[in-house]
């Protein structure tokens, strides 16, 4: 009996294709305690990879010829050999970006980024200062305030040691209200870009008691304000994830921001559910 040639896989052997983001979380040990967090990240696993396995996973992600390689967690930066994975893999040709939560990352950390192939840096803001501290909670007797400060001071030092930075907000209804600001505060710190996004009920996301997702019916204005600042042009490229804005009336716009422009696009294109 002949065999159609769809059969087998055929699609898959045949169409040209290269893998382009790799989202890696190389630790699951963390300084924050944050209330969405779908790792639910804290405590380094037992069983985490070796420096030698690390250096191994890094010739084979070259040679798959990934585009882009995004170093996450739990926090990236508490992984003693992070700039090795860094500099293997940017040595290979991959695109390196680091997602931080900031409280490790001063200009030292940033300038040592750089020296290991870094190209970008992308840093958690959740709101202003009380909403983003609410929201990002640090473990044990750190002074309030810390976790916001440090994510401004991290995009500061990111950004001084000419790394393009980008800040990432998972949009909820604590800090919706501060959108604009948030949108002004960027502004006023240069930063390149700005990455937003829905959170997805994973994690620590379940055990919330109080409400705390965005709720449906808000989605149009969200939709709305993300499309005027987009077309106005005037402070970070913003990149709206893939939780936000399909099917709806300002889908085109939304969905081309964070897509042009100068190089933080290289921060941008991280995936919907960090």
């Amino acid at each position: 009996m002949k065999t159609s040639k769809l059969d087998g896989g055929w699609f898959a052997r045949t169409i040209p294709r290269q893998p382009i983001n790799l989202l890696w979380e190389i630790t699951d040990a963390c300084n924050l305690r944050c209330l969405h967090c779908e790792a639910a990240a804290g405590r380094r696993l037992p069983d985490e990879m070796t420096p030698a396995e690390a250096a191994d996973l890094c010739g084979q992600i070259v040679a798959m010829g990934w585009r882009r390689v995004h170093l996450t967690g739990g926090e990236p930066t508490l992984r003693a050999d992070w700039p090795e994975i860094a500099r293997r893999l940017s040595r290979g040709g991959c695109a390196v970006a680091l997602i931080t939560n900031g409280l490790t990352f001063d200009r030292d950390r940033a300038g040592e980024a750089g020296n290991a192939g870094v190209t970008s840096v992308a840093v958690s803001l959740d709101g202003l200062r009380e909403t983003h501290n609410r929201i990002r909670p640090a473990p044990g007797a750190r002074r309030e305030g810390s976790s916001f400060d440090a994510a401004l001071r991290a995009l500061d030092a990111a950004m001084g040691a000419g790394l393009a930075a980008t800040a990432i907000t998972h949009i909820n209804r604590w800090n919706f209200p501060e959108l604009d600001a948030m949108h002004r505060l960027l502004r006023e710190h240069g930063v390149h870009g700005w990455q937003v996004q829905l959170g997805v009920p994973l994690g620590r996301l379940r055990e919330i008691d109080e409400p705390y997702m965005l709720p449906v019916e808000k989605l149009p204005e969200l939709e709305a304000f993300l499309a005027a600042k987009i077309e106005a042009g005037d402070g970070p490229m913003i990149a709206v994830m893939h939780s936000i804005g399909y099917f709806g009336k300002h889908e085109a716009v939304i969905r081309r921001g964070g897509r042009t422009g100068r190089g933080a696009v290289q921060c941008l294109d991280l995936y919907p559910g960090w």
